[in-house]
């Protein structure tokens, strides 16, 4: 199995990456903490794929790799590139032409390759977990997690239809 989670920066005497299991903890146990999240326009961290990790806005980190990503590299023998949000910076997956494996590079993140049945499905579930994240902090006055949900529910729904046509659900 091949980790793949979302971890949110927060910046206090130093920059700390909480993954979502620190993120759990601190939402049941810190209503400053959720407070402040509540009070975000944009969550930024990091989409950590294996030890590649990819630090950029998180809603654009899942749109286009968890979702976007996911249904083009369902096909395979294809190629994705994934221009960061918040840099000039990009990444790169390209599906084998055999669709065994999906290569990762990129400007910050270091050459990797993956299988694709494992990749692409855990990609998908991460972000139906950032999904399930963003619901949370609505629930707690969160004002744009309803928008953010509302623009990445079609991109979750087409990565799934092509997870499902390609007998990688």
């Amino acid at each position: 199995m091949i980790p793949v989670y979302f971890a949110i920066h927060r910046f206090t005497t130093d920059d700390e990456e909480l993954n979502e299991q620190a993120l759990a903890r601190l939402i049941a146990s810190d209503a400053d903490f959720v407070a402040s999240l509540c009070e975000l326009d944009e969550l930024e961290g990091a989409l950590v794929i294996g030890d590649a990790s990819i630090v950029d806005d998180l809603g654009s980190a899942t749109q286009r790799l968890c979702f976007e990503a996911v249904e083009v590299l369902s096909a395979p023998g294809t190629p994705y590139e994934y221009p960061y949000f918040t840099s000039n910076t990009r990444a790169v997956l390209v599906s084998s032409v055999d669709g065994t494996t999906i290569a990762l590079t990129g400007d910050d993140v270091p050459a990797r390759e993956f299988s694709r049945a494992a990749l692409l499905p855990a990609l998908y579930a991460c972000g139906l977990r950032y999904l399930t994240f963003l619901e949370g902090l609505g629930r707690r006055g969160r004002a744009l997690s309803e928008v953010e949900l509302a623009h990445l529910r079609p991109f979750a729904e087409g990565a799934r239809v092509a997870l499902t046509a390609h007998g990688l659900a």
